[in-house]
């Protein structure tokens, strides 16, 4: 690779500036390190003005050969006339520093080398200290051995990482002939071992893949081990050496492993991650290889995004990079199937992948099937009809078999070939359908589609949103690859036994209605209105969808019902995110908006399939419950009249009323329980049973005798809230039932106690009695996850509470506001029926807190909370009142007043 001018410019200060520092003298480690720091704080200033990764990786690779040339030959110098071995030892630069490839704060990584002739353990010793002292008191990050050039080939046979770093070893200085000796062995050990040395490489890759979700689309990529990362880009090369003895990426392309154009694409997504590699390092100071999302608009801006709009800025950056990541991953599979080189059976399993040994022969336009396979009859078949580009993925659908290796490149290089006339023809499109409408084996093959570019040119509304990035704070994967995970849980759900929980109920409501499949359509394009940005994508994708659909064979009332789901595809999740849907009104509002049963079951599947594809964490039994009961609740009203709903309430509210009667369990009398009974409100009985009612009765029995003896008292004094602990272990989850009297900043107070025991708080619910006794329920998990089962975690917060309702304290410290350059997002809507309040923020320490202290602050206090946190980001959603100490609150300024607190 041809070096610039700003490298050899750079390269001939830090000689020049060695020259004199070593000039006849061992510098002192005062003299080395400003001399060091200088040279990386110029390479960091040419990092800065635009010099490419290549270029800062390369200097800072110069750097240090500068160094240990000059502390060699110095060692030479000072010990030639005492020693013999000089002409028995060199040094050797390995890995990443061996094909200067060196990132501002990676390690380094040396080999003493000495020939097999024998050399004094004495003289090793003093070559070790006279290179690395100097180095390790300069405070570089090295990593060194010491072999002969047998030790360095028995260590290499030994282990497959070491054999790795030894395909980039370069020789830095001492006796050449004695790294040229290594270099032969070692080029002869490779060739004896490249079959087993390839193996290792891929399953070295494939548990990364599996790390890192098997996708390079994920919000937070690792640039160095991720998928499609500088580690695959270089296991690509290590591949092809050892297979084909190529030595670097352009030889790949002069024996045409790669073509021209995947050449120029691999160059350039090489180029962009090592570069943005670079200034993580920079950044961090440190050796950073996340690029996590407070990093991503930093990185941004610091290499050349320079947007305003810092969400623009980084949806530029990040589309980028994940063009990058994706190119070096497809381009890396294609150059290895051209090599023909054949996944072992272990990594082919681990994949998925199953080899039909079978040999019956099947024929298919233009193609043939055999041993679990499709091969092209000869490579001119999509050029004469490239419908085939469509119908050859139906074929793998229908017969079970897998594209040939040599089939996905031809497919990925005949690409181009689908045009406007392609998308007309009505058997693609008739195909195409067909595999959409191949209930639970959809996934696979739209998967493949879009891996080898097919899917984005047939449909290329869905080619908008490949690699586009989604910030919307819970959303784990790019647009593309979130729509295929969505369908991919659809498979889930038509292929699930009724006891799959909790894929087995979505599959009986499924199978309870009518054309199920079209679901596979409708999440397939229920995103495409994102290519035209986030807010009312929902609106834009609905219009997108109407135009494609034109293409397919479908009824009108399938289309209506398929442009209605993309419409209304976030309804449902955002009714009882940020509703009480135990208010038969909200209930009421909801089911006016889905009016037929079939729509809102394919509603309450297709909510499910996106939200659990968004992150692997967002879906959790706590969401599921509330999702189920909006639904069940819903078909309620919509499958029975009035009457019988009002009959079907009576009877549970009788029911659960004989039935605490009879239990015995009761702690008070029976006209106090009645007394109690009468300040319920009407909701009440059709979404608590005879156990709630039992323990909320004998707290509020509890509480109103606390009372009374904080009120006899000499010195009269509030009573304590009464609270009690149940641990649900079906949603892994505690609720905590609170009880006490309506007071002026409850929620930021109770809050602030689950705070200071370290709980996540998931949601809430109160009602409030007639005589102004409030029944609070908070759902929370431990900071781990999971239910609340450490004692010391229950008796901070009885402190807590103690503190707080009897002392009168503040104990959480509102944390300071974060530097984030990510914007936060705070929705206030006031109506009629009542004010709701959205903070979408990173999470930290006391975000709850300091959100529901500056809701109170403003002259409001909270009625329902409902919180979730996910990826780091905490979802709060709020319905408020105005405080009845406050005269005339407003909320004009309510969204100012919560972002000056985050």
């Amino acid at each position: 690779m041809l070096s610039t001018a700003r490298e050899r410019l750079l390269k001939k200060q830090t000689y020049d500036g060695a020259a004199a520092i070593f000039a006849g003298k061992s510098p002192s480690a005062k003299e080395l390190r400003p001399f060091v720091e200088s040279r990386f704080l110029a390479i960091k200033e040419a990092h800065e003005d635009g010099a490419s990764g290549y270029t800062v990786c390369r200097s800072n690779s110069d750097v240090i050969d500068c160094v240990i040339s000059n502390l060699h030959a110095l060692f030479e110098r000072e010990n030639a006339g005492e020693s013999e071995f000089f002409g028995d030892f060199c040094v050797v630069a390995l890995g990443g520093y061996g094909r200067r490839e060196l990132c501002p704060k990676s390690d380094i990584d040396i080999m003493f080398l000495y020939s097999d002739r024998g050399v004094a353990d004495k003289f090793k010793t003093d070559a070790i200290d006279a290179i690395m002292y100097p180095l390790w008191n300069v405070g570089y990050k090295l990593g060194h051995s010491s072999r002969t050039v047998s030790e360095a080939l028995e260590d290499a046979q030994a282990d497959i990482l070491t054999k790795t770093a030894m395909l980039d070893a370069r020789f830095i200085c001492g006796d050449l002939n004695v790294f040229e000796d290594f270099k032969g062995k070692f080029a002869s050990l490779s060739k004896n071992t490249a079959e087993s040395h390839i193996e290792e490489l891929l399953r070295l890759k494939t548990l990364r893949h599996k790390k890192y979700d098997w996708s390079p689309y994920v919000q937070e990529p690792n640039v160095k081990n991720g998928v499609g990362s500088l580690r695959d880009y270089q296991t690509l090369l290590w591949v092809a050496k050892l297979k084909t003895g190529s030595e670097s990426l352009l030889d790949l392309a002069r024996k045409k492993i790669i073509s021209i154009v995947e050449y120029k694409s691999l160059r350039r997504a090489h180029a962009l991650l090592l570069r943005t590699r670079n200034e993580m390092h920079y950044f961090s100071n440190r050796e950073n290889d996340l690029l996590d999302l407070e990093l991503q608009p930093k990185v941004a801006y610091s290499i050349g995004y320079r947007e305003d709009d810092v969400m623009k800025r980084v949806e530029r950056f990040m589309r980028d990079i994940y063009y990058s990541l994706r190119e070096v991953d497809l381009i890396s599979k294609t150059a290895r199937k051209r090599m023909k080189i054949v996944l072992p059976e272990d990594i082919e399993e681990t994949l998925g992948i199953r080899r039909d040994n079978l040999s019956k022969v099947r024929y298919f336009e233009g193609f043939i099937m055999r041993n679990g396979f499709v091969y092209a009859q000869n490579s001119a078949v999509f050029r004469k009809d490239p419908t085939l580009l469509i119908k050859v993925f139906r074929c793998c659908q229908q017969f079970g078999v897998l594209l040939s290796d040599e089939l996905e490149i031809l497919i990925r290089d005949s690409a181009h070939l689908i045009d406007d006339k392609v998308r007309a023809d009505k058997a693609a499109n008739e195909e195409f359908m067909k595999i959409l409408r191949s209930e639970w084996n959809v996934y696979p093959i739209l998967s493949k589609m879009h891996f080898l570019d097919i899917l984005g040119k047939f449909i290329p509304e869905f080619g908008e949103i490949t690699c586009l990035v989604q910030h919307e704070f819970y959303h784990r994967y790019t647009a593309d690859i979130h729509t295929l995970n969505t369908i991919m849980e659809l498979d889930k759900i038509f292929g699930a036994n009724v006891e799959d929980e909790p894929y087995g109920y979505y599959h009986a409501v499924l199978s309870d209605s009518k054309n199920p499949s079209l679901l596979y359509l409708a999440l397939l394009m229920h995103d495409l209105g994102k290519s035209d940005g986030i807010k009312g994508h929902a609106e834009v994708g609905a219009e997108i969808a109407e135009k494609i659909l034109s293409r397919f064979d479908l009824a009108e009332d399938e289309k209506e019902i398929v442009i209605f789901l993309i419409r209304h595809h976030l309804m449902m999740a955002r009714y009882w995110q940020s509703n009480d849907i135990e208010d038969e009104t909200v209930i009421e509002n909801f089911v006016e908006k889905i009016i037929d049963p079939d729509r809102l079951k394919f509603l309450y599947v297709m909510t499910f399939c996106d939200s659990k594809s968004t992150s692997s964490t967002l879906w959790n039994s706590y969401k599921q419950s509330l999702h189920t009961m909006l639904y069940r609740n819903s078909l309620r009203k919509m499958q029975s009249t009035p009457e019988k709903i009002e009959a079907l309430y009576e009877e549970r509210k009788q029911k659960v009323i004989d039935g605490i009667f009879n239990s015995g369990e009761l702690r008070t009398s029976s006209k106090e329980a009645l007394g109690y009974l009468n300040n319920l409100p009407r909701n009440y009985f059709l979404f608590h049973g005879k156990d709630d009612l039992i323990l909320h009765m004998n707290m509020v029995h509890t509480y109103v005798e606390r009372e009374r003896n904080c009120t006899q008292a000499s010195t009269p004094t509030n009573p304590l809230p009464v609270f009690e602990w149940r641990n649900d272990p079906n949603m892994s989850l505690s609720t905590v039932t609170i009880v006490t009297r309506d007071l002026g900043g409850l929620y930021f107070k109770l809050a602030s106690a689950f705070t200071y025991a370290g709980l996540n708080i998931l949601g809430s619910k109160a009602f409030s009695r007639a005589d102004g006794i409030i029944i609070d329920t908070f759902y929370v998990t431990s900071v781990g996850g999971g239910a609340v089962q450490n004692e010391r975690t229950l008796e901070l917060f009885s402190n807590a509470i103690l503190k707080i309702f009897g002392a009168g304290q503040d104990l959480v410290e509102q944390p300071p506001k974060r530097n984030e350059e990510f914007p936060c997002r705070i929705l206030v809507k006031n109506s009629a029926q009542k004010t709701t309040v959205e903070v979408i923020a990173k999470d930290r320490p006391g975000l709850l807190c300091s959100i529901t202290k500056a809701i109170y602050d403003f002259g409001f206090e909270i009625v329902f909370g409902r919180i979730s946190v996910d990826g780091g980001w905490g979802t709060n959603n709020f319905i408020i009142k105005p405080r009845k100490d406050f005269e005339n609150p407003s909320v004009d300024g309510l969204d100012a007043k919560i972002k000056e607190v985050l």
